[in-house]
């Protein structure tokens, strides 16, 4: 009778965060249910999806916003306020925060656009220089074409970035800095008791398991990320298939986070350095990467679950004429999530594309942080793909002529 007492306190007192959720939400998660029940391949797929996607890019996603929320709150500065203060350089410093592996530095642009602080030369010029989880893979096994992809994106990125700006000006397409949001109702109704059947406890015990997870899921998704052999090094204790099960279960552990989640995203207002937010460090961080989880699932799905249906193949569309390489590849950039760059980077590591392709693809490629852009700005976002392939086209043409 104890433990049905306090199970029933405990869901009584998570109710106000349940009611709140959206029905989006809801019809996601079911139809990603249903996927799986479908046929058992399907589920297989789903379930590496899942795994895929919370390795690749939660964690990293998580370690990034922290980094950058804790940065603000200790130190009492907003990003996005240093990034505005120069709008000369700011597709420059935009651009070496896009130049690291993975997408953390690009989706804090993005964020920083949403909130106004950015231009929009600047978000074009953060998604040439992105190049996303496929860096990790190409830094691993050929370093030198990654820092030279990198330095040309780099490069390519704050000169278009900057043509952008002096052609429309620094106010196009500019979101108005928004106000931050307190939420004082938020903090009037959380209970002052710390007991096991209040809200606050709940809050603080599912924090605390997504911060264990999130953990555990980085040490695994770093030596993923430099291909480790898993089933060589840690059998009998763990193998690839136990871990792709893992990782599938941590990814639906957050997903069921963001659907009882109060907000979709923090990433539009209440930066942690000021006072009087309703959220702690912790879940903000939860709060935004677990949005940005659901996004990046929802895309792989769609494209993991495309190619399942039409029976295609990456490989397949880049089976055609040399002089089409590089148009093909650049045209695979386009597409978000960094699944398909990765196959692109394999292919190119294979000896099966030519360096020409693979700079095509690194530059048009916008990485995982296209999700929260297409989520936030999506008319923006639009735009930034399109004029991104510009530079993309001409660079790995000049380079296919000059040199292939």
């Amino acid at each position: 009778m104890w433990l049905i007492r306090f199970f029933l306190r405990g869901v009584a007192a998570l109710f106000p965060v349940c009611s709140r959720y959206r029905l989006g939400r809801v019809f996601f998660l079911f139809s990603l249910f249903i996927l799986m029940n479908l046929s058992p391949d399907l589920r297989n797929l789903i379930l590496q999806v899942l795994s895929e996607s919370f390795f690749q890019v939660t964690v990293f996603v998580a370690f990034t916003l922290f980094f950058l929320y804790s940065s603000e709150k200790k130190f009492g500065f907003e990003i996005g306020l240093l990034l505005s203060r120069s709008s000369f350089f700011q597709p420059f410093w935009c651009s070496l925060l896009g130049a690291f592996p993975g997408c953390g530095g690009a989706i804090i642009v993005v964020t920083q656009y949403a909130r106004g602080y950015v231009t929009f030369g600047s978000l074009v010029a953060v998604l040439i220089a992105t190049m996303g989880d496929a860096a990790f893979f190409l830094l691993a096994l050929d370093p030198m074409a990654c820092v030279v992809i990198i330095l040309l994106g780099i490069f390519v990125g704050s000169l278009t970035g900057r043509l952008i700006d002096m052609v429309h000006g620094t106010s196009f397409m500019r979101n108005p800095i928004v106000v931050v949001e307190l939420h004082n109702k938020e903090i009037r109704s959380i209970p002052l008791k710390f007991s096991v059947f209040s809200t606050i406890f709940w809050r603080s015990f599912l924090h605390f398991l997504w911060v264990g997870v999130i953990l555990f899921g980085f040490f695994w998704g770093i030596l993923l990320q430099f291909r480790v052999e898993v089933d060589t090094i840690f059998s009998p204790f763990m193998n690839q298939e136990r871990l792709d099960f893992l990782g599938a279960f941590c990814a639906i552990f957050l997903l069921f986070m963001w659907l009882f989640s109060r907000v979709g995203n923090t990433m539009h207002s209440m930066p942690c350095s000021l006072s009087g937010s309703s959220y702690t460090l912790i879940e903000r961080v939860s709060i935004d990467t677990n949005f940005v989880t659901s996004w990046v699932i929802g895309g792989f799905l769609l494209y993991e679950v495309g190619i399942y249906a039409f029976d295609m193949s990456i490989e397949s569309w880049l089976s055609g004429q040399k002089l089409f390489l590089p148009f093909l590849a650049v045209l695979i950039g386009f597409l978000p999530s960094c699944g398909p760059q990765i196959v692109v980077t394999s292919l190119y590591l294979n000896g099966l594309l030519p360096f020409s392709a693979q700079l095509g693809n690194a530059i048009a490629n916008d990485g995982d942080a296209l999700f929260p852009a297409i989520a936030l700005v999506p008319r923006a976002a639009f735009l930034a793909t399109i004029y991104s392939g510009i530079p993309a086209f001409i660079l790995s043409y000049a380079y296919y002529f000059l040199f292939e």
